[in-house]
């Protein structure tokens, strides 16, 4: 097997963050975090993209993972078929060792806002590999459409995650499946290696 290489470890230490203050896997079927996801064709009926690229790294991220991984095109388009829309922002001063999170933005009839943060001081492949993370746990939200704010985003990861180092913090199984499969992905080409890829320890 490949050498796992000394980056991919320092992924496996990144954390993910609910920020309650803010604004208020395989290649085929990504993880669902409960009953399955509604088909909500008004959100995007336009075309329009369900993950929307806020600066440069977070745009270059989103094009290196949708060309390599095929774990990654897999969950952005599962992404497409949702009432999500998930903003992409980098982030230039992360919070303590913070190097990425999600936040509810706002609601409305058709369509559900997050944010997404990552940090600006890291690699395009760990870029990528952070946003798959950070995607994964968007597809969670999606699959709970009583998820409408902070708060109740909150009491969803209560029930359906597991608490993390922080207050207000979370993450899930398919969060770190899903950034340490991708990694993977980026590591070998796309072909993932024979054994299974270790989780990733980040935190929502």
């Amino acid at each position: 097997m490949q050498a796992r290489p000394a980056w991919l470890d320092r992924v496996a230490m990144t954390r993910l963050l609910v920020l309650f203050a803010l604004f208020s896997a395989v290649p085929t079927a990504p993880a669902r975090a409960d009953d399955g996801i509604p088909l909500v064709g008004q959100c995007h009926a336009s075309g329009s993209s369900a993950v929307r690229s806020r600066s440069p790294l977070a745009s270059a991220a989103m094009e290196y993972g949708l060309k390599r991984s095929p774990s990654f095109q897999a969950l952005v388009a599962a992404l497409q078929e949702t009432d999500i829309v998930a903003y992409v922002d980098s982030d230039l001063k992360p919070l303590g060792d913070t190097w990425g999170h999600v936040g509810f933005i706002s609601k409305t009839t058709q369509c559900r806002y997050v944010r997404i943060a990552i940090t600006a001081h890291v690699n395009l492949s760990q870029a990528a590999a952070l946003l798959a993370h950070e995607l994964q746990h968007v597809y969670e939200i999606a699959a709970h459409p009583e998820v409408v704010d902070n708060a109740t985003l909150g009491a969803m990861y209560e029930r359906f995650g597991r608490k993390a180092n922080y207050a207000n913090s979370y993450d899930s199984e398919e969060a770190k499946e899903m950034g340490a499969r991708v990694a993977a992905e980026l590591l070998t080409g796309g072909v993932l290696p024979s054994a299974k890829s270790s989780p990733a320890e980040t935190e929502r």
